[in-house]
């Protein structure tokens, strides 16, 4: 049977800008968190992953099919609503 890994929606959405290339700092602010809370958020991607590293967890995203190349297009492109 396949890995198939599941992440939240946020957590996603952090994967995304991460492997867009957003540094932490842009990256809680677009998500309008603590630096800490995104901190944790990187930390349950990862441990959602097994990645040991964040670079690993993107290249985990892009080989579970979570991220897909091209999908986007601009750094700035990715929906960081909190719809409720």
């Amino acid at each position: 049977m396949p890995w198939n890994p599941q992440l939240t929606e946020h957590e996603t959405a952090v994967l995304r800008l991460l492997a867009r290339g957003h540094t932490h700092a842009e990256i809680a602010g677009m998500l309008r968190v603590r630096p800490e809370t995104l901190g944790e958020l990187i930390y349950q991607v990862r441990i959602s992953l097994r990645a040991r590293t964040t670079a690993h967890a993107v290249a985990v995203g892009y080989e579970t099919g979570i991220l897909v190349p091209g999908a986007g297009g601009s750094r700035g492109d990715v929906d960081v609503s909190r719809g409720s």
